[in-house]
């Protein structure tokens, strides 16, 4: 997901949507809140759930990008579980 936050930010072309960065925070968060846990796609505690779900919105967020006149670009690329 890190990877994926650089990316969007790095882009010359595009910018990333409000949507994606509100997802992205969300994320960093819940991620924070479970300790920085990295096993949290395979833990089964609350705190990891609640990272897993925050992953799986950021995952499936369709409207990363939008141009300079605000118009969303639909570029989904999903990652695997």
């Amino acid at each position: 997901m890190l990877n994926r936050h650089a990316t969007v930010r790095a882009n010359k072309d595009r910018v990333g949507t409000a949507e994606f960065y509100e997802k992205f925070a969300a994320f960093i968060l819940a991620f924070q809140k479970n300790n920085l846990n990295t096993e949290y796609l395979l833990d089964q505690s609350e705190k990891a759930k609640r990272t897993r779900m925050a992953y799986i919105a950021l995952d499936s967020c369709k409207n990363k990008y939008q141009d300079s006149n605000g118009r969303i670009l639909d570029t989904q690329v999903r990652v695997g579980l």
